[in-house]
């Protein structure tokens, strides 16, 4: 028996003696999420807000687990969770995120982005979730991945520094061509990104301003540009 599998049986054996320990539940209920138990978590979450009172990190705790039992949903009690987790003078950051997530399961882009540039805009210049915020800002752009080379062509860069000429010379063709020829939205967003990556800063911004300007009068395209450029950066917060 593993080390966490011990600890868990130990733990619900203290329980079924002792049902109304609500330290107990609160020990238990991360563990089970951490190994793939989300509906036992939910429970455990439910009966340590029963025992111990909600708090907003209980709250959001509850939503997560909920989350995950639903396999990546937001359902209607995780969003009523992650609701109660950001009322009061101190919400919850986590709460605050998944309700971003659910706006945009909800298919309102404008309102998640709102929620998250809200976020960024108050949080503190060393705060450790800054890099969660950004990360979930480039996932609702939804950026397409740059293509990249394989089979023989991949197997000839031999170095890193011939496989970054590559991505170069191929960043620097999609960016011929748009600006050429336009392109879909994914593209613009492709270049952008690739473009900051590359540490080509100026050039991303103007990826950017490019495809709000051809995209203009869409407010999904208008908020994926928008998250996009503050989760690298580009704007806002490190720009």
């Amino acid at each position: 028996m593993t080390r966490v599998a011990d600890m868990v049986s130990r733990v619900e054996a203290a329980l079924a003696k002792n049902p109304d320990d609500g330290r107990g539940w609160e020990v238990i209920a991360p563990i089970y999420l951490g190994i793939g138990r989300a509906d036992d978590a939910a429970g455990a979450y439910r009966n340590v807000i029963r025992l111990l009172g909600s708090t907003p990190d209980r709250q959001a705790n509850l939503g997560e687990a909920l989350f995950a039992a639903a396999e990546g949903v937001v359902t209607q009690d995780a969003r009523i969770a992650f609701e109660r987790s950001v009322e009061g003078d101190a919400p919850s950051i986590k709460g605050s995120l998944y309700l971003a997530r659910a706006a945009q399961q909800d298919g309102d882009l404008p309102a998640a982005l709102a929620r998250l540039k809200t976020l960024m805009e108050r949080a503190p210049q060393d705060a450790p979730y800054l890099g969660a915020l950004k990360d979930e800002l480039q996932r609702m752009a939804e950026v397409p991945p740059l293509p990249l080379p394989t089979g023989a062509e991949a197997e000839a860069l031999k170095t890193p520094e011939q496989r970054m000429a590559k991505v170069r010379e191929m960043v620097d063709a999609l960016g011929d061509r748009l600006a050429g020829e336009g392109g879909d939205l994914g593209e613009w967003l492709r270049l952008a990104r690739a473009r900051a990556v590359l540490g080509d800063t100026d050039k991303a911004r103007a990826a950017i301003e490019q495809a709000r300007a051809k995209f203009s009068g869409d407010g999904r395209a208008a908020a994926r540009l928008d998250a996009l450029a503050l989760g690298l950066g580009l704007e806002g917060r490190g720009a």
